[in-house]
């Protein structure tokens, strides 16, 4: 590869950056920016499919159990699919026909009412995870594949599969209670 072509590739790839800052910027604001259709692989049919899909703004919430159609079709595509888990139950997640299930990555996050998520369960190289729930509240599952997250083309559609097992435990009580008993003081 001569350098002049390799300074070409760095040279778009950081114009296509700058260029998703400034539309950033120009959205933060207040200045409406036409959206740019996405370009989708042939036979990619994601109809919750949005751009800007994160933990904090994730693009499907759904009920438990839950069964729906998803797609890995742009390059850094990943899906943040939510639901409401309960303390004391487990959620089994499955991915159903994916081109590729050894290539699947899948992260599960808890926000337990503080506004910090944490990563509690992950596998890569697998299509099923097993999810025991510590608390009740929201759960966020992270879908992505391998070559999405290096620049390459997804890997098409997908069923998102959501079961829960065993029963809903009450939430345990945090709060001390303290009895004091009224101390002896000598009188004067």
């Amino acid at each position: 590869m001569k350098v002049s072509t390799l300074w070409m590739m760095v040279n778009i790839g950081t114009t296509r950056r700058i260029l998703q800052l400034f539309t950033l910027f120009l959205v933060s604001v207040g200045i409406a920016v036409a959206p740019v259709q996405q370009a989708w692989a042939d036979g990619c049919t994601d109809p919750d499919e949005t751009q800007f899909e994160s933990l904090t703004l994730p693009g499907t919430t759904v009920p438990v159990p839950a069964q729906l159609k998803r797609s890995l079709c742009g390059f850094y595509d990943g899906d943040y699919i939510e639901f409401r888990g309960e303390r004391g139950k487990t959620y089994h997640v499955e991915i159903l026909n994916f081109e590729a299930p050894n290539d699947l990555q899948l992260v599960v996050f808890s926000d337990n009412g503080t506004g910090n998520y944490t990563s509690v369960a992950s596998v890569v190289g697998t299509n099923k995870l097993d999810l025991p729930a510590n608390f009740s509240g929201k759960y966020i599952v992270n879908v992505t594949s391998g070559r999405s997250l290096l620049g390459f083309y997804g890997g098409g559609d997908y069923v998102f599969k959501l079961t829960a097992v065993g029963e809903a435990l009450s939430e345990p009580n945090t709060s001390v209670t303290t009895k004091l008993k009224p101390s002896k003081r000598p009188r004067r």
